[in-house]
């Protein structure tokens, strides 16, 4: 679960006794709290997570949580069951359960449920149709777990954007040194390849300063372009972000109606270093772990 969740549970729903007692619980957050028996609370990736859950014996992995929790696994498909709730209350705005993505996930239902006016809806995930490719292999990693990439990572952005491999070896080292949520780098890796890049820095070389830490680099390799991989490193960029407190994200760019797909808005245009002509500046806000 998520920091929310586990939040709203501890102070709200059952602060005087754990719920999910005889159970492992995983409390996905980068807050620095201490762990105990049923209670750990970590900072990797839910993919990751699961990933490694699944290695290990046990019963069925539960995953209890809201849509930053529940997006990226979908994402990746790793979700087999979902159970959806739905509650008779019209909220008028809020979340999304279920982000943008660029390929569909065919689910069947298996079995309903009604309870005190909620009725909870059980699918499971239909089989995948023959020849189409295995999205799990390609895994999402973040440079500071992973030291050992962040030297093929940097000649791989330099490569990719022109700028100084020196300069993103230097802001990868302080990635790996520092304790906060800026800079940050991350890599779609798929059989030990980068398949895809994203950043975070403070200014991606404009004149508004004021607007910041902006996500940056963002590239995709042609092969594996439309398939939804850009989507997952914006979701794991801005999750990894909300986990250190920090809800609001910039990002420069000259694109035009994409990245309003996964929830950026358009905020103003901003004059780059060097460039002739002004690029719009676009704005994400977070809803934390």
């Amino acid at each position: 679960m998520g920091w929310n969740t586990y939040h709203q549970i501890v102070t709200e729903l059952s602060p005087d006794r754990w719920v999910y007692e005889g159970m492992t619980t995983y409390v996905v957050t980068h807050r620095k709290l201490a762990s105990s028996r049923e209670i750990i609370f970590t900072a990797k990736d839910p993919c990751e997570l699961v990933r490694e859950l699944k290695q290990k014996p046990g019963k069925n992995i539960w995953i209890c949580g809201g849509a930053a929790v529940v997006q990226p696994l979908a994402a990746a498909d790793l979700i087999d069951r979902y159970t959806i709730s739905i509650i008779p209350t019209l909220l008028g705005s809020g979340l999304r359960l279920f982000g943008r993505t660029e390929r569909e996930l065919p689910l069947r239902l298996v079995s309903t449920l009604q309870h005190n006016g909620i009725t909870d809806l059980v699918y499971e995930r239909r089989a995948r149709k023959q020849g189409e490719k295995n999205e799990e292999e390609m895994e999402i990693w973040k440079i500071r777990e992973h030291p050992e990439l962040a030297e093929q990572a940097a000649a791989w952005f330099h490569t990719k954007w022109g700028v100084p491999q020196e300069a993103y070896r230097a802001s990868m080292q302080e990635c790996l040194q520092g304790s906060g949520g800026v800079p940050q780098w991350y890599a779609a890796v798929k059989h030990g390849k980068i398949a895809a890049g994203i950043g975070v820095i403070e200014n991606d070389f404009h004149n508004r300063k004021d607007l910041t830490p902006n996500v940056c680099a963002l590239y995709v390799e042609n092969e594996y372009r439309g398939k939804g991989l850009a989507g997952r490193l914006l979701q794991a960029v801005c999750q990894d972000m909300a986990d250190f407190g920090i809800d609001t994200l910039y990002l420069l760019t000259d694109h035009t109606s994409f990245y309003e797909r996964y929830g950026w808005d358009f905020l103003c245009m901003v004059q780059g270093d060097g460039e002739a002509a002004p690029s719009r500046m676009y704005l994400h806000k977070n809803k934390g772990l």
